[in-house]
């Protein structure tokens, strides 16, 4: 390279692009290596320097423009009436430099720099762009970004760490056992997809379990309610809905027991000149029809087939006391057509002294007496007694209430004995009240340990026990 195409560059620091170097550039890098090359950048060189050297044209022109600017703004100054001098204030001339100098250089535009304006800062915009310096700034910018993200995803996986690990144990403290963490996570995940079932398959099951709650007559379930039998067909509709799901099992036991107590319940009220158990009351004035057989299948409903069995002996005891009142005397010799009746029992107005029973068991009762059986020097737990005592009604002791039916009392000795509730005939059975026209007794252990209460006419017995109604 001549000093013609390159006057500001001394001949012993002028420099060529070397080919070889030039072979690994780009066409781009090549052209910019050469335009510092003319312009006479050197390696070491500062970045004001690249920069003085690069727009050494514009700099100078600059200067000449700042320096007559400066003139003309310092002219009326020199008008002043006061004599001021104006050595200090007139711009500090610019000494003549040698263009090739870069030192010179440097110094001549600071210098002018301080005598005139700031350099402005919008020329440093006019640098060109390092395409490297901006490929590295994104890159930067992209690593960033991808620090973030991970980070980001860092705490969402210890997030899920700690709640798997919360569930985990909140499982454990709950009472189930776990061997590991991650078998108490799958529990905790088979329990949530468990629920989740239940919750859509509650919809047919709360359908199906109100309609069969309808049947009763109120939340325990003990008494069926005679106006919903014909409902039976909606509710094994609604327990289709239920086939091929896991309650389907539990719904069909509960409607074959319901189906079995309603068709029970029709079958004995059919036996009866009107039925004689409504609503799982007994209708005492309901009278069984002669000639029946009685019976008290068992339905599987625990509440209903008390009831029935007591229907049942309320109908059997009127059957047997039928026939014992139709018995008369045969006539005797000579008294044409004449009959015998037995001679009837006592009126209430003319109590007996001694009204004595004995039982087909050997067991006598004694209907004079409050203590009818048993022991009457017993402290008896009379305050948790089913049935209220009548102290008024207990001392008409002539009532017929009082009387058991035929039976009745000996099948409740056989039940008590199978049950554990005593041995043998080791009870004590005590009058309570009347209630409705049936005589209701109190049954105690020998050690005065209440028992359960007996409706004498009935049969049925009742205790403290839940799921055993009152029959009154």
């Amino acid at each position: 390279m001549s000093d013609k195409m390159n006057p500001n560059l001394p001949e012993d620091e002028e420099r060529i692009l070397d080919l070889e170097t030039a072979k690994e550039m780009t066409v781009e890098e090549a052209a910019k290596t050469q335009g510092e090359i003319e312009a006479g950048v050197k390696e070491d060189d500062g970045l004001l320097d690249r920069y003085i050297k690069q727009h050494r044209d514009q700099i100078e022109a600059d200067k000449f423009e700042t320096k007559k600017i400066r003139e003309e703004e310092l002219a009326p100054l020199g008008n002043l009436d006061d004599g001021e001098s104006l050595d200090e204030t007139k711009a500090v001339p610019v000494a003549p430099v040698a263009p090739g100098s870069a030192e010179a250089t440097k110094d001549t535009t600071v210098a002018a720099a301080t005598s005139a304006t700031p350099l402005r800062e919008e020329s440093f915009d006019d640098f060109p762009e390092d395409e490297r310096y901006l490929a590295d700034e994104r890159a930067e910018k992209r690593r960033k970004m991808i620090g973030l993200l991970l980070a980001g995803l860092a705490i969402i996986g210890i997030a899920f760490t700690l709640y798997s690990q919360r569930q985990a144990l909140s499982g454990l403290f709950g009472g189930s056992s776990s061997s590991s963490a991650s078998s108490s996570s799958s529990a905790s995940s088979s329990k949530a997809s468990s629920s989740s079932d239940t919750e859509e398959e509650s919809a047919p099951l709360k359908a199906f379990n109100e309609l069969y709650a309808s049947f009763y007559t109120d939340e325990s379930q003990a008494s069926l309610k005679n106006d919903s039998f014909e409902q039976l067909s909606a509710l094994e509709t609604a327990l289709a809905t239920l086939e091929g799901t896991d309650e389907y099992d539990a719904a069909k036991a509960k409607f074959d027991s319901l189906k079995a107590a309603i068709e029970a319940t029709q079958t004995l009220n059919a036996q009866f000149d009107k039925p004689v158990l409504v609503n799982g009351e007994i209708d005492t004035t309901a009278t069984a029809n002669p000639g029946v057989e009685l019976a008290a299948p068992s339905t599987g409903i625990s509440s209903v087939d008390a009831a029935l069995a007591a229907a049942v002996n309320f109908g059997r005891s009127q059957q047997e006391s039928a026939a014992a009142g139709s018995a008369v005397a045969a006539p005797a010799a000579g008294n044409s057509g004449v009959a015998e009746v037995a001679t009837p029992a006592p009126a209430a107005s003319e109590p007996s002294t001694s009204n004595t029973v004995t039982l087909t068991n050997g067991i006598t009762l004694d209907y004079g007496k409050r203590v009818v059986y048993g022991d009457d020097q017993v402290a008896l737990k009379r305050d948790v007694t089913r049935v209220p005592y009548n102290d008024e009604l207990i001392a008409d002791a002539s009532n017929e209430a009082w009387i058991f039916n035929p039976g009745i009392l000996e099948k409740i000795i056989a039940t008590s004995n199978q049950r554990g509730y005593f041995s043998g005939n080791e009870f004590i059975l005590e009058k309570v009240n009347i209630i409705n026209g049936n005589g209701y007794y109190n049954m105690f252990r020998t050690d005065g340990t209440y028992l359960f209460s007996i409706n004498a006419k009935t049969g049925y017995f009742f205790g403290n026990g839940s799921g055993r109604k009152a029959d009154y």
